[in-house]
């Protein structure tokens, strides 16, 4: 309801405006005059007249970018047309499953109501557009705009920096989290590291590097892992093997990546490199570093003492051996390991003959109590005594020998002990053929 005010005339004529009324709508008009005459006039009913703005045509294109998208349009020949509205309604042009479609809805107004208009896209959309023209007191009714306004997709925006899980080369392990999505499906997640100091980080890679790094095997960077695409939050991978892992690209082409052994107590650097399959192309976006440096495990630490053990052992025998060996040299150059004391042929004849005379020079006293035949029975015995007697000598003399190398006792002095022992025997045996 709307109220206006009319100051009254001397003639009497009013005349009142109404402006900013909605076409081919009806009004109820009432008057009334005060305070003097207070009178009531019929209402009056009115409807005003004219026809919708139109849009004839619309059209939507992106632009060479393609980060915006351009909005023409041709308006109808109804009169007060002053501009035009529009409503974009976008949605993700490739999703991956399991990633929730996002919708907007968003109004434009172009400020100068004429065509063209442009507004910014996000990638991976696809967008439906409705134009409608615009008088000062309505909006006409709206239309789709042809042609097609959709974004590209691109790499993700950005990508989680990676985390590593335990502290030994056996152990180590990185935690590679999902990565956003909206900006298009992911295809692979690749780990590339290396020792540090190598070119290992760098902050994007184009498909021939990757291809590159994946074929040179002798590279100081290599491709520890390659993922597929994970609807989980996030995936462990072993960073010292060598398991090969492979990862589809598209639906006809698969990567492959082999993994290295790590050493313990070398820092290495690891990030995460993400492919999407854009339009014709492969599009990459890298994490940034993580640096691990794998220490010896418990197991490996107890192994390696027990090493070194068993070494300090080994060169402690060792010494000991030749210090004894040494020391030793000169007692085995004093005397003989083995002692053979053995007496030649003649000299043991010497012996024999030595004997035979001094039982030929005994003096015998005559004894008629004695007989000749008793006599000699007497000397032949002691022929075979003496005999047996220069045996065993012999023997003695080529078979004694010190078995026992332990006993440190002079060469010399055995020998002339076993010589007294000889000298006695004789002249006991002298003594025990002498006559009285």
């Amino acid at each position: 309801m709307k109220t206006l005010t009319q100051t009254s005339t001397s003639d009497n004529k009013y005349s009142i405006t109404f402006d900013n009324l909605t076409p081919r709508t009806e009004y109820i008009i009432k008057i009334n005059l005060f305070p003097k005459y207070s009178m009531k006039i019929d209402q009056i009913v009115g409807r005003t007249t004219g026809e919708k703005p139109s849009i004839l045509s619309a059209s939507a294109i992106l632009d060479l970018s393609k980060t915006s998208c351009f909005i023409s349009w041709i308006k109808g020949r109804e009169t007060g047309i002053i501009g035009a509205k529009i409503v974009v309604t976008s949605s993700l042009y490739k999703k991956a499953p399991g990633v929730p479609d996002i919708v907007t809805t968003v109004t434009h107004i172009p400020p100068s109501g004429i065509s063209p208009y442009q507004f910014p896209t996000q990638p991976n959309r696809k967008h439906v557009i409705t134009i409608a023209a615009k008088t000062c007191s309505e909006v006409g009714s709206y239309i789709v705009a042809t042609g097609q306004c959709i974004s590209p997709v691109q790499a993700p925006a950005s990508i989680p920096t990676p985390t590593t899980v335990g502290s030994s080369a056996s152990t180590s392990h990185i935690q590679v989290n999902k990565a956003d999505e909206t900006n298009g499906p992911i295809s692979c997640y690749l780990v590339i590291g290396g020792k540090e100091g190598s070119n290992i980080y760098r902050d994007s890679y184009t498909w021939m590097e990757i291809e590159n790094l994946i074929t040179t095997s002798n590279s100081s960077t290599y491709c520890a892992a390659n993922l597929p695409r994970f609807n989980e939050t996030s995936k462990q991978v072993g960073l010292s093997s060598t398991t090969t892992t492979q990862c589809k690209v598209n639906t006809s082409y698969a990567i492959s990546c082999t993994n290295k052994l790590l050493t313990n107590g070398v820092t290495y650097k690891f990030q995460v490199v993400t492919l999407t399959l854009g339009d014709r192309v492969y599009l990459t976006q890298t994490s940034q570093p993580v640096v691990t440096t794998p220490l010896a495990s418990s197991n490996t630490t107890i192994i390696a003492v027990v090493v070194v053990a068993v070494c300090m052992l080994i060169a402690l025998v060792g010494a000991v051996y030749f210090y004894r060996k040494r020391k030793n040299v000169p007692l085995k150059q004093g005397r003989s390991q083995r002692v053979h004391f053995v007496q030649n042929e003649g000299a043991v004849q010497q012996d024999v003959i030595n004997c035979e005379e001094a039982y030929a020079n005994l003096e015998v006293n005559p004894n008629p109590n004695l007989k000749n035949t008793s006599h000699k029975s007497s000397d032949n015995q002691s022929k075979d005594a003496l005999q047996q007697d220069t045996t065993n000598t012999e023997e003695a003399y080529e078979e004694f020998n010190i078995q026992n190398t332990k006993l440190d006792i002079p060469a010399s002095l055995l020998v002339r002990t076993y010589k007294d022992m000889l000298a006695s025997n004789e002249a006991a045996f002298k003594k025990q053929f002498q006559v009285k």
